[in-house]
């Protein structure tokens, strides 16, 4: 049984799923840090829990408070503690940490200009972790307090769902070049600055680089789960719905507009709600 369990939840639905944590464990949950887009409702959370607002979808100052205090709430952990880790999409820009010699604007730069180019969500995000001190399993790794120490037991985790906000919280096993995706995408190298260059360039650890004790990845819900939940929607609410997932791959406006030539092919007008709805 642990001493202490807190809770980090990051995404579009950071607030109901610390809700949801809350009603569920109650008092057991000693603390909690939430964020959330700073636009979203945050309604029925409990006063023990921090509320940090910040962008989405590009990063912006409160990313970086974020981000920073992500790592202290980790850091701060003992040994007998656990740490529950709520992640949804959007957790990549509102949680950000860039590597040690980068801004945020820099780190920004790349990862649009890996997007302009359609580059594929999974390459972006081994960039992004890459490129952070909180992404791609570096969040497990934050220095401990003076006060605090780790569990030396062996991790164990499973890999589902690690590209979920960048993974903060469990790394690939398999790491393979980071510089990899811009060759890929058709981004030139004058075109990523000599910083974002010379932290690409640098030997890092692929695990953690301490010990941090066990660790669990469990993934309750995905893409697919998402768009038959609103495919039975539409047709409930009498759309004509169907499902095109070959053509969600890339940039968002250039997959939007695959997905209007496919609906065209198929006989869909641009006013039908089923259209409307995957536009919007």
């Amino acid at each position: 049984m642990p001493s202490r369990v807190v809770l980090l939840a990051v995404g579009k639905a950071a607030v109901p799923m610390a809700r949801a944590a809350h009603e569920a464990l109650g008092p057991r949950l000693d603390a909690g840090l939430v964020i959330s887009p700073s636009n979203a409702p945050a309604d029925g959370l409990p006063p023990s829990f921090r509320l940090v607002r910040s962008g989405h979808p590009h990063p912006d100052t409160g990313s970086l408070e974020a981000g920073s205090l992500a790592l202290q709430l980790a850091g701060s952990l003992g040994k007998d503690d656990l740490l529950l880790v709520l992640l949804s999409g959007g957790g990549s820009a509102l949680m950000a940490a860039p590597a040690e010699g980068l801004t945020l604007e820099e780190k920004s730069r790349t990862i649009s200009l890996l997007m302009a180019a359609g580059a594929p969500i999974a390459e972006i995000n081994r960039v992004r972790g890459a490129l952070s001190r909180v992404k791609a399993g570096w969040l497990s790794t934050a220095p401990a307090s003076p006060r605090s120490s780790r569990s030396s037991s062996p991790t164990s985790a499973t890999t589902a769902g690690t590209s979920v906000a960048s993974g903060p919280t469990l790394a690939s096993r398999r790491q393979a070049p980071a510089r990899r995706p811009f060759s890929s995408a058709g981004v030139s190298p004058p075109l990523v600055s000599p910083s974002v260059r010379a932290v690409l360039s640098r030997e890092r650890p692929a695990g953690a680089s301490r010990p941090t004790g066990d660790r669990w990845s469990v993934l309750l819900a995905d893409i697919r789960m998402a768009m038959d939940g609103a495919r039975l929607e539409a047709l409930r609410l009498g759309a004509d719905a169907r499902l095109i997932p070959e053509l969600l791959a890339g940039e968002a406006r250039s997959a939007a507009r695959r997905l209007a030539v496919a609906a065209a092919s198929a006989g869909i007008s641009c006013g039908t709600p089923a259209l409307t709805g995957v536009l919007r």
